[in-house]
């Protein structure tokens, strides 16, 4: 049948007038056919997407996993530590299955993060883990304190010879506090007063 064949009627008449109809019940039909075959291809290519989100980090971790052996038959130890570090990382950061994670599971992480960049800039990033064991099992948001640790670097120690950063814990009441201190320059008072202004103007809920 071709579809782009329609019947051709005088709307006058009582036939014509059946024929008017069957052409546009006609055109409903391959207006849904359309959407159909669209919706079709969008779940397929979701489908498409999702198993390419599975094999990337597989093929990167496998990949990974061989630099590491292969530096150990080399036996350079920066690039053992470097891609035995970034591993460890991307498995946590992809694996999502748990929002909230026990906050040692953050501290190690960080542990990983502060390593590749020790590996990167020649150690000049020491970290300070001041935090009380029995805190360690307090759950935090997953991937919350990477930002933290990024800026201390940034925008603490990355202007000068490095220096220290030290992360401390304490308990306020029902609530779990977390401290990311660093050795660089200070904040200008003036700057501090500006952002502290800006988070007052928020309003949440």
């Amino acid at each position: 049948t071709d579809p782009d064949a329609f019947i051709v009627a005088d709307a006058q008449t009582e036939t014509g007038r059946i024929g008017v109809r069957l052409n546009e019940m006609k055109r409903k039909l391959q207006s849904m056919d359309k959407e159909m075959f669209q919706l079709q291809y969008q779940e397929k290519e979701a489908q498409v997407s999702a198993m390419q989100a599975q094999i990337n980090p597989h093929f990167i971790y496998n990949t990974l996993d061989n630099i590491y052996c292969m530096a150990h038959l080399e036996e350079t130890q920066p690039i053992i530590s470097l891609s035995d570090h970034l591993s460890q990382m991307m498995r946590y950061s992809l694996s999502m299955k748990q929002k909230i994670v026990p906050l040692s599971y953050e501290l190690e992480h960080i542990k990983s993060y502060i390593t590749i960049l020790n590996i990167r800039f020649e150690d000049k990033i020491e970290l300070v883990d001041e935090i009380d064991e029995e805190l360690l099992s307090y759950p935090v948001l997953k991937l919350s304190l990477q930002p933290l640790a990024e800026n201390a670097w940034k925008h603490g120690l990355s202007f000068g010879d490095g220096g220290v950063i030290t992360i401390s814990a304490s308990i306020m009441g029902d609530r779990l506090e977390l401290y990311m201190d660093n050795t660089g320059p200070e904040v200008p008072e003036s700057l501090c007063q500006e952002i502290n202004k800006k988070l007052e103007a928020v309003h949440y809920g």
